[in-house]
């Protein structure tokens, strides 16, 4: 508790005393109090300190300000606060959001959108902050780790928001209009399930892979599908969840054959139709992309875990999900070694080094292009591979800790290169086809609600139009989108990404 006690101000408005004895706010006129901040913010302000809550009652009528989530040092003056009369007076107004420093880093993540918010700034109480230098510089730690948390993911809405509602968009005409899919036949899970990813470990494993190739159903990755091909090992299924032009170069002049390809709904639209056209069985999923979601509810498309996108993890998650017990790992290195980003056979390594020169190696080019951060030597790796001179960057470690989580949400136990599942009952994917004649009046109906929605938000402030989002599945359809629109404000971009979901569905 970081309050003593309350005094009343010369206007007989409540202010709360610190500990030290100091109170909060001024002893003579608090309710005029103002926080000195930006005039022309606009989105989600983070306020440490509530105290007696004239700061934040004088703010609340800026319609710029769309989400305040004001902080307490801990429960108990939180408890304290939310009993003096001006914060009770503010408590009803849906606008803000009051928590501890605790608890704020999980109202963060429910709460702030960055493409519906944009902005995201941290004010404090200035008493308060003086008082309280801990509490203060740990609220600031949170938020900046939020921030780097969220950015990443952020960035490649930015990159990546138009490509995904075009993809699925083309994907699901193409599965409208084509009516003769071939069959799915269902992977033998008394076997081992195999993932195969294309680190540059993949070629020292090889050999083993090929000599025990009756024991494995086995799961590659894209990347790693010409590695495979090249040493003569047909894989039983390829997972492809890449949205990018580049992830259809993996099947140039594939035939057809008896593999299974795992397509998420999202996947370059070439990809299909090579595919498809050669006459290969193909299996589509979908991620959390609320689009996909949305299709999925009436059409059966199964949900597949990628983590933060990770081609690796969804195809473990599909080894999990069709009812594998074990599931051993090769080629996930979630590094460098030997100068190499990739395994060799792999288009992307043939790429990259047909680029390297001696001032400037593949794994710094690749490194460079794809996640724009430092190589650094990595601490210990998740599985014991035959990697030399091994190297990492921030973002692949996070690949690897993601693949750890992935696991302990799915109750899986680590034994050296696998996972041990100790479920009674794992299988949880239908293998029947997609039902695609629900799909065309699906996407009219979701285009029909869009325009009732949109219409519904004209003159409508900034708060209440992300709350009339929020609320609608339909409307959350365009998140992803609206990060990658250019308009001025969140109403045209709003229209901007109905329009160009209305493109793309004529």
């Amino acid at each position: 508790m970081i309050y003593s006690g309350i005094i009343q101000s010369k206007t007989n408005s409540q202010v709360p005393v610190y500990a030290s004895g100091k109170p909060s706010h001024s002893k003579y006129n608090p309710d005029v109090e103002k926080i000195n901040m930006d005039k022309n913010f606009q989105g989600c302000l983070v306020i440490a300190g509530i105290a007696g809550g004239f700061h934040i009652a004088n703010i609340l009528s800026n319609p710029d300000i769309s989400r305040i989530i004001a902080v307490e040092a801990d429960d108990e003056s939180l408890k304290f606060v939310l009993s003096l009369d001006k914060v009770k007076e503010i408590s009803g107004n849906k606008k803000i959001t009051f928590c501890t420093k605790d608890d704020l880093m999980e109202i963060l993540l429910n709460q702030y959108v960055p493409s519906l918010y944009k902005n995201l700034t941290l004010e404090f109480l200035r008493s308060w902050e003086i008082e309280n230098p801990e509490h203060s510089k740990q609220i600031h730690t949170c938020l900046m780790e939020f921030l780097k948390l969220v950015s990443a993911d952020y960035s490649v809405q930015v990159h990546f928001g138009k490509l995904w509602h075009r993809n699925i968009l083309l994907n699901l005409n193409y599965i409208s209009e084509n009516s003769n899919w071939t069959s799915i036949v269902p992977p033998d899970t008394q076997k081992k399930a195999a993932i195969i990813a294309a680190g540059p470990s993949l070629e020292k494993t090889l050999t083993k892979l090929f000599n025990e190739r009756n024991s494995y159903y086995i799961i590659s990755t894209d990347t790693a599908y010409g590695t495979l091909l090249a040493y003569n090992i047909t894989p039983d299924a390829v997972v492809t969840v890449d949205a990018q032009h580049v992830s259809s170069e993996h099947y140039f002049g594939a035939g057809k054959n008896s593999t299974l390809f795992i397509l998420d709904i999202s996947s370059n639209p070439e990809t299909v139709k090579l595919l498809h056209k050669a006459g290969n069985s193909i299996f589509f999923v979908r991620s959390a992309h609320p689009l996909s979601a949305y299709i999925s509810e009436n059409t059966g498309i199964p949900y597949l875990d990628s983590g933060s996108g990770t081609v690796t993890i969804a195809a473990a998650d599909f080894a999990e999900k069709a009812g594998f017990r074990e599931i051993e790992f090769f080629g996930a290195d979630f590094a460098y070694s030997d100068g190499k980003p990739y395994s060799r056979g792999t288009y992307l390594e043939k790429k990259f080094h047909s680029r390297s020169v001696r001032t400037s190696s593949a794994e710094n080019l690749y490194t460079a292009l794809m996640f724009r951060t430092q190589l650094k030597q990595p601490g210990n790796s998740i599985f014991d591979n035959p990697c030399r001179n091994r190297k990492s960057s921030e973002v692949l470690e996070s690949y690897g800790e993601t693949l750890l989580q992935w696991a302990e949400r799915n109750n899986l136990i680590k034994k050296d290169n696998s996972f041990i599942s100790e479920k009674s009952n794992i299988n949880q994917l239908n293998f029947s086809r997609i039902d695609g004649t629900k799909i065309e009046s699906t996407l009219k109906k979701l285009m029909v609600s869009i325009r009732k929605r949109i219409n519904e938000l004209e003159g409508l402030s900034d708060y209440e139009i992300i709350e009339k989002i929020t609320s609608s599945k339909e409307l959350m359809t365009l998140l992803p989108l609206f990060a990658a629109m250019k308009g001025d404000g969140l109403s045209e971009n709003i229209s901007l990404a109905y329009n160009f979901l209305l493109y793309y569905n004529l």
